[in-house]
């Protein structure tokens, strides 16, 4: 069977919140465990036997339960959020379950809890800006989806045959070809951003995350010769940011072994707002930040440019700026 595409958003202050707790950080098996039934239990584990669940939900209005029933196992969906298609994911596992829902999210204002849920797995990050988005899909200039939605219809059709399918065309965001609409890039650094991005390879050593982390850590001054690490993996009530440092002022340091994408400014601009507000202005002192990426990325570094207080650093064994 085809698979689908459907578009959840998290824009908002509450979806927002949630974004972070069940799809940035997630959750183990054992904190749900006793909210489902066997089969749910067992499924889940097989999905899931040693990572991370990521889930999302919707509250029981008419047009969710519709687009809930028409959701199956492996149809993907594009999590939007303040401007930017952000993540493709695809579908593993769903469930009606208002209890498992109100202890992941609570309830909303008017008493309703998001119990319409879905587990995603195979999460690649893109992002991709709405209104270059809305150039390749065919939508107007200003449009941007709402809530939890099905694309369908002509706009599905026309994709299926400008792409042929529609792993083709996320494969086309995912590459960052969708470069190829934007007015204000040069041909040539069209060029470089899809060249980037179409390569899987992380220069000629391949680097989990939490093995990065501890290497930069035995090797803080490569990243500048002031650095002291004052806390790794700290909880935030925006996130858990990877590194934080102290010199003169603090440094909010985030990982990534391969290419980051631009939605990693926002998530380390909410870490460094964090930091200013709860401990660097007590004691008088700035903030920036330093995102550590394992491949270069063009786009991610134009940007980084429009923040003098971010900086983008490649890893391959030693650090370039």
């Amino acid at each position: 069977m085809t698979a689908k595409l459907f578009v959840f958003t998290a824009s908002g202050a509450e979806a927002f919140r949630h974004y972070i707790d069940t799809i940035e950080e997630g959750f183990t098996i054992d904190r749900i465990k006793r909210f489902l039934s066997e089969d749910d239990l067992k499924n889940i584990e097989d999905i899931f036997p040693d990572r991370k669940i990521r889930a999302w939900g919707a509250t029981p209005g008419s047009g969710n339960i519709r687009n809930w029933n028409n959701l199956e196992i492996d149809d993907r969906i594009l999590i939007y959020r303040k401007g930017n298609y952000e993540y493709i994911a695809t579908i593993v596992h769903k469930i009606h379950n208002p209890e498992l829902a109100k202890f992941l999210w609570g309830t909303d204002s008017s008493g309703q809890t998001w119990e319409y849920m879905y587990l995603l797995d195979n999460l690649r990050e893109l992002p991709v800006p709405a209104s270059d988005f809305n150039k390749v899909v065919g939508y107007a200039p200003n449009y941007f989806p709402q809530g939890f939605m099905q694309i369908s219809g002509d706009k599905l059709n026309s994709l299926i045959e400008k792409f042929g399918s529609i792993d083709e065309f996320l494969n086309y965001l995912e590459e960052g070809r969708w470069v190829e609409v934007k007015e204000d890039i040069g041909e040539n650094i069209k060029k470089e951003i899809i060249k980037e991005k179409v390569s899987r390879q992380v220069g000629h050593t391949e680097i989990l995350e939490r093995n990065l982390e501890d290497i930069i850590e035995q090797n803080i001054q490569k990243l500048d010769p002031h650095l002291k690490i004052i806390a790794r993996q700290k909880v935030t009530d925006v996130g858990r940011l990877d590194l934080l440092c102290s010199n003169a002022d603090y440094v909010v340091i985030e990982l990534k072994k391969s290419k980051a994408g631009s939605s990693i400014i926002d998530q380390i601009s909410r870490y460094m707002g964090w930091v200013k507000r709860h401990i660097a202005e007590k004691e008088g002192k700035g903030v920036r930040g330093i995102i550590v990426v394992g491949k270069k990325d063009t786009y991610l570094e134009y940007a980084a440019a429009a923040n003098p207080l971010i900086e983008v650093k490649v890893f391959n064994v030693t650090f370039s700026s």
